[in-house]
């Protein structure tokens, strides 16, 4: 059984800075496992460092965070996992960076940009383990992990 979710990391980026993005809290937290299910209806944040890492089980991220990140100025790190479906997707764009390598049925389907460094410091195959991979390069970009039992502020827009 494999993963569906998308997580988006704001490089250097707090929760205070989401407001100058029309982003504001909407409710109580939830653990980040709920923000990462496809019946979690939204987008939730957590602070991790000096990034903000993004969850939403559906297509919101993929949708939204791009021009979330352009107004604040900050680089978007995209990771989705749609595994049902034999698909991830790994994706840096910044003023200074555009990188996207999407994998079908294991192996790169399609790729834009310049490798960048973590990718070179990734162990797991992506014809091995694809999920894993994602997450392999997700810590070696911004350092996040994700703890599925840590909350998790949902977020309106």
């Amino acid at each position: 059984m494999g993963w569906n979710t998308t997580v988006a990391v704001l490089e250097h980026t707090t929760i205070a800075d989401l407001g100058r993005a029309g982003l504001t809290p909407a409710g109580d937290p939830v653990t980040a496992d709920e923000a990462t299910s496809l019946l979690y209806d939204g987008v939730a944040a957590q602070q991790q460092g000096a990034h903000v890492v993004l969850l939403g089980g559906g297509p919101d991220l993929m949708v939204e965070a791009p021009g979330w990140a352009a107004a604040l100025g900050r680089t978007l790190v995209l990771a989705v996992w749609g595994s049902t479906g034999s698909t991830w997707v790994w994706s840096v764009a910044g003023p200074d960076v555009q990188r996207q390598v999407v994998v079908a049925d294991y192996a790169v389907a399609d790729t834009t940009g310049e490798p960048q460094p973590e990718e070179s410091q990734v162990t797991t195959r992506l014809e091995d383990d694809p999920e894993d991979w994602l997450f392999e390069l997700l810590e070696a970009r911004t350092g996040v992990r994700l703890d599925l039992e840590a909350p998790a502020q949902p977020l309106a827009w």
